[in-house]
């Protein structure tokens, strides 16, 4: 009876949900069938309305996709002598459905398969299920699409993760199929004998190709590319200058067709496109073909795209441009297309910028008798003395070049050249913020980062350390009134930082007492503004300041502030999960004081606080945010391996002791579900390493909190697998060789959805201190 009202409900909801006229009656009959789908009673409700001819089709397909989502996620729920029943049911429904609805059948299809991957081959009976189908097609051909449709699938759900199949009965059910191959393409054989079903068996010999010893796959991909990648392979055969010279006959060819802008130029553009392919292979000292290629560039009109195709292949041989003979007298001329480039489309003007910065990268050192010229052509470009008509990021490979060869000028010129190029740079911003501070708060961000993004690439490319430290001590004003009126901008704030982070990189300790003002400054600000890029720029201070005496003090106090305030934000996963940014910056620092300025670090206060932190922030969704604490607790973990760590290990254990048995049951449930699969390398390398540090008492640790799993969940022999594994890393076994038991604890407690609430519930990975079962 209850049974029977349960089908009404369900038909109910269904035409509540499909055709009821209020949004909210809608949603609610939505959230009544999917908690509906999620017991056990939908199992007999979903076969019965399946088995029901007055079923309507959206009954139909909601009944079908139930009960294929409950074969494959919910299959433990159902007693073991329930299987053949279901079995026949499905195969009924199968023979039901041969002429469609597809949709159902396809479901009904997929249930089927799945059951498959559930149930070894000797209990399903018959030989197995590739067995089973040949039989029912030899007795029933009438319903041979329908059973040739299950044909189909199986090989797909074989590799479906959303099977709550056990990892060992995944790799049986493989076998099986693999073992069944011939047995399916003989039926496939037979089948082709049939016209209605050749499309069909085309499909299925497409998904077979997995399981055959066939090992490459065959991917879509632009013809363009597939064209380069030919023409690779003949250049490694023939050799790149003999390919160049048959190559070079077709562009000559080509460009006889291509007198002016408005003929024919596709061909040209294409035999450009090939000579372009093979750069790689062409020798650099090439003397009798590029010559004439490059001579043959400025004939050609400028049609954008083509354009676009001459620019990107000045850039390929820019090596060329350096060593070969007359590569050099070439460059007054591929200057002049670049420039024509750079003013006549986006595209063109973007491959003109990047063919100049592979020209000034490999040609640096000839350039620097040339250098007005550069930055003539850098004004031109920039400055908008001429019509570049490339975006700003494009100009960034202008600002790049220039700076490449600046670094191979000798000091006295090179600190005048970089004067120059900052000057040029800092003009806007200095005229904003002389316009008073109203309207420096009121800027777009974008007009303040276009010129900060290039000092950011002027300090990472000039090479010349007590220049670059010269030019940030003269440019800290500017910097200090865009930190101090723009500390609310996060674009802004990046920007500044990258430009800082690329200064000190660069400079290292020629910085002197600019250094000293620029962690000033960003520390007052973080306690009020929490940008997350202060955190990044004092990453890198303590990359290079971190083992400087002089240095100690102030930056001892800065780490304090930075971890001290940023503890006091994050207090629970929920401030994890909205401040991911800040949580990925603050134990990315934490790791580098490990490693460069562990003697500040580890007898600090923040210390702890910092671990009780991270242990709350171990299951946060956020990759980065995620693999920043991990990494900083394996860094932990990890010590012994550090000569400068050795003297801390005391320290290190009396604050890791104490949180050792919570901490190892929130990296256990991280492996089993509460984070997501892909951070499953991530995660067990943090288990294996705490478990190298603290050997046996590791290993109880990890014995504590798998016995809260339930048997129901995972059973005895995968508990004892994945412990022994933890014993083997313990003996300083390969972390490698260890990831299989690893990962079948994973997969076996993620197999569906209530295995997984079963396994979260019982490790209570928000829970920092759980009190023993007794």
């Amino acid at each position: 009876m209850q049974s029977m009202e349960l089908q009404s409900t369900v038909k109910e909801a269904l035409n509540a949900l499909y055709h009821h006229p209020d949004d909210a009656v809608r949603m609610q009959a939505d959230r009544w069938l999917q908690d509906f789908q999620r017991t056990i009673d939908a199992w007999q409700v979903a076969d019965n309305l399946l088995h029901d001819a007055t079923s309507n089709l959206e009954t139909l397909i909601f009944c079908s996709q139930t009960l294929r989502s409950k074969v494959q996620r919910d299959f433990e729920e159902l007693p073991s002598e329930a299987f053949r029943q279901l079995r026949d049911s499905l195969n009924n429904l199968l023979k039901r459905f041969h002429k469609g609805p597809p949709i159902v059948r396809t479901q009904i299809s997929i249930a089927v398969a799945a059951l498959a991957v559930h149930v070894p081959a000797e209990d399903w009976g018959d030989g197995g299920i590739v067995n089973s189908l040949r039989d029912e097609m030899n007795s029933h051909p009438e319903y041979i699409p329908g059973f040739l449709e299950l044909l189909t699938v199986l090989p797909e759900e074989a590799f479906n993760y959303k099977i709550a199949a056990r990892p060992e009965r995944r790799r049986h059910f493989e076998k099986e199929l693999t073992s069944q191959m011939d047995i399916a393409l003989n039926i496939l054989t037979a089948c082709l004998n049939i016209s209605e079903l050749k499309e069909q068996v085309g499909a299925f010999l497409i998904l077979l190709l997995p399981f055959c010893s066939f090992d490459e796959t065959l991917t879509g991909s632009v013809v363009m590319l597939a064209v380069a990648d030919v023409l690779s392979d003949a250049a490694s055969v023939l050799g790149g200058d003999a390919t160049l010279q048959i190559l070079y006959m077709k562009l000559v060819e080509a460009i006889s067709c291509c007198g002016n802008e408005h003929s024919e130029w596709r061909p040209a553009e294409a035999a450009l496109f090939c000579i372009r392919a093979i750069s790689n292979y062409v020798s650099v000292v090439e003397a009798n073909v590029m010559p004439q290629v490059m001579d043959l560039l400025s004939k050609l009109p400028h049609q954008a795209q083509l354009l676009q195709t001459v620019c990107l292949i000045i850039g390929a041989y820019s090596k060329w441009l350096d060593a070969a003979p007359s590569g050099f007298s070439k460059l007054p001329l591929v200057i002049d297309i670049l420039m024509s480039g750079m003013r006549n489309s986006e595209d063109s003007a973007a491959a003109a910028a990047l063919a100049f910065r592979h020209i000034c990268d490999d040609c640096r050192k000839k350039l620097c008798a040339y250098c007005k010229q550069l930055f003539h052509i850098y004004y031109t470009a920039v400055n908008g003395e001429g019509s570049f008509k490339g975006s700003a990021e494009d100009s960034l490979h202008l600002v790049e070049a220039l700076s490449m060869v600046i670094t191979e000028l000798p000091p006295e010129s090179a600190k005048d050249a970089l004067e120059e190029l900052c000057s040029s740079v800092v003009t806007p911003l200095q005229e904003v913020i002389n316009q008073g501070p109203g309207v420096l708060e009121k800027k777009h961000a974008r007009e303040l980062t276009v010129h900060i993004d290039r000092f950011a690439y002027i300090f990472r490319y000039v090479n010349h350390p007590g220049a670059v430290a010269d030019a940030i001590h003269r440019l800290w004003p500017i910097f200090k009134a865009l930190f101090d009126l723009r500390a609310w901008d996060m674009r802004t704030m990046e920007s500044l930082c990258r430009a800082c982070k690329y200064a000190v990189r660069t400079s290292g300790r020629f910085m002197g007492i600019t250094i000293g003002a620029i962690l000033e400054e960003i520390q007052g600000l973080y306690q009020q503004h929490h940008q997350p890029c202060f955190l990044y720029l004092s990453s890198e201070v303590i990359k290079i300041f971190g083992s400087d005496p002089s240095c100690a003090s102030y930056l001892k106090n800065m780490i304090e502030a930075l971890f001290k305030h940023t503890t006091c934000l994050l207090t629970n996963i929920k401030e994890f999960t909205t401040r991911p940014d800040i949580a990925d910056d603050c134990f990315l620092l934490a790791s580098r004081c490990i490693r460069y300025c562990p003697q500040l670090f580890f007898p600090s206060a923040v210390f702890p606080a910092l671990v009780d932190c991270s242990m709350i922030g171990i299951t946060v969704q956020h990759r980065e945010a995620s693999n920043s604490v991990l990494t900083f607790l394996s860094d932990i973990f990890d010590l012994a391996k550090s000569s400068k760590g050795e003297q801390f290990l005391s320290i290190r254990d009396s604050v890791i002791i104490p949180r050792g048995a919570s901490i190892t049951r929130i990296l256990v449930a991280a492996l089993t579900g509460a984070l997501p699969s892909s951070r499953l390398e991530t995660v067990a390398y943090a288990l294996l390493a705490l478990t190298r540090a603290y050997g046996m008492q590791a290993l109880e640790w990890a014995k504590e909190s798998v016995s809260l799993i339930p048997l129901t969940a995972v059973k005895e022999v995968e508990r004892s697998r994945f412990l022994q594994a933890l014993s083997d890393a313990a003996s300083g076994a390969d972390v490698n060789a260890l990831m299989v038991p690893v990962e079948e604890l994973s997969d076996v407690c993620r197999r569906n959805r209530t295995v997984q609430e079963i396994v979260q519930g019982a490790l209570k990975p928000l829970e920092l201190n759980m009190l023993p079962v007794s």
